[in-house]
């Protein structure tokens, strides 16, 4: 395998970015001429043909007092962030509907300017998709297509393979994400109803030292719901899948998930939702990653969410869960939290929340394993119909048996937002 410029490997990342070049730093203002120009309001705010979209606006900064999640070399930063939400959807008829999400921003790093300068990043949301609805009789189907650019500064671990040594750089690691798939729906009759789904997920670096980890996912996934009661639904599902690397240095594999779920409303104040399952990987024995595991066991997650009146709610969530390693074939995370939410002031609300979080790498080079604890606490603020303003706290605390990865974080951060 050559890695020309660098030689290292990362652990599991979250962040969403786009890249449009030059013409991504003057995107957010076109598409606020656009809207000062069409004469925007709350809700729907301009139509193009038969569509209608809703924009919102968001600018704000964020103090980060480690990057890259290091233990030795804490690389602080503040980052102004300008940004927009935009929602179209077009009916084509009375049940089917095409719809379009774009949530993007751009970040400038005060102190760490190749992050954002050097091939002008816009942040694109998870949730950036355009799916078509469509309703024949009793089967509903969603076809939709997801496309993300993603560069994610210290959220992943990087190794060396030679050494094992973790990489305590801020690095970013560029690529496109996208998944095409269908999502599928029967109503048998009022009691039971069949779903089913199948998708096709690429990830495409474009860095030439992350070919490695350029892969495609095919997933398909089964349901069985039962309506029991008019408060509880009781289900079976079962999902497989088959990964496939373009290099040899994360084996090829298959993985398989099924198991029950259930969603029950005792009372109009509480809701509970469980899963219970089981998990298992069957991977090549053949990967540079040395990681010659076949991960199985137990998965689920366990939820109570309590309404104490209109105004505040409270849950606690339990979790057991598997995904795909990057230096290892999986990664087991187990997570508990706790959240808490208020919004019965006038015109402010305040929210918060615990995590605790333990991970474990199947294996590989130097496989990590962390315990970590999340303390969350914001307060929202609006100062008219149109214009709300959000602080919020975060502070992170991370026990690694790899020492350059026990590390403390703290993120605060305050931005705006405007409903056109």
């Amino acid at each position: 395998m050559h890695l020309p410029r660098r030689s290292f490997f990362f652990a599991p990342c979250v962040w969403r970015r786009l890249s449009f070049g030059y013409v991504g730093q003057g995107l957010c203002t076109l598409l606020l001429v656009m809207g000062a120009s069409l004469g925007f309001g709350q809700g729907d705010n301009f139509r193009i043909g038969q569509m209608r979209f809703d924009l919102r606006s968001e600018a704000g900064l964020e103090y980060n007092s480690n990057l890259g999640r290091s233990g030795d070399r804490a690389t602080s930063d503040v980052i102004a962030q300008v940004g927009l939400d935009l929602r179209g959807a077009w009916d084509l008829t009375e049940i089917n509907q095409l719809t379009l999400r774009i949530g993007a921003r751009y970040d400038k790093y005060f102190n760490n300017s190749e992050l954002d300068s050097s091939r002008n990043f816009l942040i694109l949301s998870p949730d950036t998709e355009l799916a078509f609805q469509l309703q024949v009789g009793n089967f509903s189907f969603r076809i939709f297509d997801r496309l993300t650019f993603s560069q994610d500064p210290g959220e992943q671990r990087f190794v060396d393979p030679s050494t094992g040594n973790t990489v305590g750089d801020v690095i970013a690691y560029n690529r496109f994400d996208n998944t095409l798939g269908i999502n599928g729906l029967w109503d048998i009759n009022p009691f039971w109803q069949a779903g089913g789904g199948l998708r096709r997920r690429d990830v495409v670096p474009i860095d030439s030292e992350f070919d490695f980890l350029r892969l495609t996912e095919h997933r398909l996934n089964l349901s069985l719901t039962h309506l029991l009661a008019a408060n509880m639904r009781l289900g079976l599902f079962g999902t497989v899948s088959d990964v496939s690397y373009r290099e040899n240095f994360q084996p090829d594999g298959q993985t398989y998930a099924g198991g029950v779920f259930a969603h029950w409303e005792p009372t109009a104040f509480l809701e509970v939702e469980s899963q219970v399952g089981y998990f298992t990987g069957k991977f090549d024995r053949e990967g540079l990653s040395q990681d010659r595991s076949d991960p199985s066991g137990m998965n689920g997650s366990l939820l109570f969410r309590n309404y104490l009146r209109s105004d505040f709610e409270h849950s606690l969530a339990f979790s057991r869960d598997f995904s795909l390693g990057t230096v290892s074939n999986t990664v087991r995370v187990e997570d508990v939290a706790y959240r808490i939410a208020y919004s019965g002031f006038e015109r402010s609300s305040v929210d918060g929340g615990v995590n605790y979080t333990r991970g474990r790498e199947s294996g590989g080079i130097s496989p990590e394993r962390y315990n970590r604890w999340t303390f969350r606490l914001g307060t929202g603020y609006a100062l008219s119909t149109q214009l709300t303003f959000r602080v919020s706290y975060r502070y992170t605390t991370n026990d690694s048996n790899l020492p350059i990865r026990d590390y403390n974080q703290h993120v605060t951060s305050l931005r705006f937002q405007y409903d056109f």
